[in-house]
């Protein structure tokens, strides 16, 4: 794909319709858990879950009103704005390889 006279390779676009479907579905699931447990309009919510996700700092105001539940689905949103939502789902997901090189076994005395 080329934009303003640059190609784009196809695992950069793979790696950014990842990430964009894994923040909207992070966004969308705590904005929906925010609304069950407490009775908020759902734009003042929306916009909270998006400001924590993109650790903005911004607020309709709403955040002193929330209990300590929908405290920590924004905390968690906000945790996973900064590190990035690709890496916060790796790091639950990848086992780490055991490493192909070895260091030499030495003989020690014992005793």
């Amino acid at each position: 794909m080329e934009i303003f006279g640059r190609r784009l390779e196809d695992e950069s676009i793979r790696q950014s319709a990842c990430i964009l479907t894994i923040n909207l579905s992070l966004m969308l699931t705590a904005t929906i858990l925010i609304m069950v447990a407490q009775n908020l309009p759902m734009s003042d919510v929306f916009f909270e879950t998006c400001s924590a996700m993109g650790t903005s700092g911004m607020s309709t105001g709403v955040t002193r009103s929330l209990t300590s539940f929908s405290r920590v689905v924004l905390i968690l949103l906000m945790y996973c704005g900064r590190i990035g939502s690709l890496s916060f789902a790796l790091a639950f997901t990848r086992s780490s390889p055991k490493p192909h090189v070895q260091y030499p076994a030495e003989r020690i005395t014992i005793g």
